[in-house]
Order: C-alpha cells, then structure tokens, then sequence
C-alpha cells in the first residue's frame, strides 16, 4: 500500500493505493481546502452521523458495532478518479458498483476521536 497527501491554499490531492493481483489499484481525490457542516436532513449528514456497523465474521455470523464520534466535517470534492480490478479483489458481484459513474462522493480526512463499544456477534 501506498498514499500521497498534497496540500495548496486552495486545493487538496489524496491518493490511496494498493497492488491487487500483481496491479496498483486505488482512489484519487481532489478536493477544496475548506470543509463545511453536512446540512440537518441531507445525504451527506446522514452518511457522516451512522453510528453502526457490521462486518462478515463467518459464512452464518455477522459482528455488529457501534461507533461514537463527534461530528465531521465534509471537504467538497472537485473530482475524483477509482481504479479497482473489483473482480480480483471483491470477485464479479462489485464490479458494476465500483464501475459506474457515483452520484455523490463525500471526503472527509479529518476523524477525530472515535469509539466502538457494544460489539456484538449476530449468529444466522
């Protein structure tokens, strides 16, 4: 893996990469130096404020968390760029969603203080 963060007065360049099946794959952002406040009610404020998560543990079980932090702020994105062999990394069921054109993209680098507690194991 590798990454690159390049900061101007106006601009900022993120690039993150990894190598999948002998090839570098990775996101790319360019996005404005000055963050904002996700609106009450918005996509992004509900993005930014989801307090859970899950995650595959097994073939029948699944891990459940919640996660505590302050509030995000969000860095408008200018563009972006996604290289993903989603076939070699996530096999043929992500490749039409990492391959489309994305409605919306949310950046935010900046993540504070953040906890998780309450983790459960969710048996199926």
């Amino acid at each position: 893996m590798r990454h690159t963060i390049q900061s101007n007065d106006k601009n900022l360049l993120i690039r993150y990469e990894w190598k999948v099946a002998n090839e570098w794959n990775g996101i790319q952002v360019n996005a404005d130096e000055t963050p904002y406040w996700a609106s009450p009610n918005s996509e992004s404020r509900f993005i930014t404020e989801h307090y859970y998560g899950f995650t595959k543990r097994a073939a029948q079980v699944t891990s459940a968390y919640q996660v505590m932090h302050p509030s995000w702020q969000i860095y408008p994105v200018q563009t972006y760029k996604i290289h993903c062999n989603a076939v070699a990394l996530y096999r043929a069921a992500f490749k039409l969603v990492l391959s489309h054109k994305h409605r919306n993209l949310y950046f935010w680098p900046k993540v504070l203080q953040k906890k998780i507690f309450n983790r459960q194991l969710l048996r199926f």
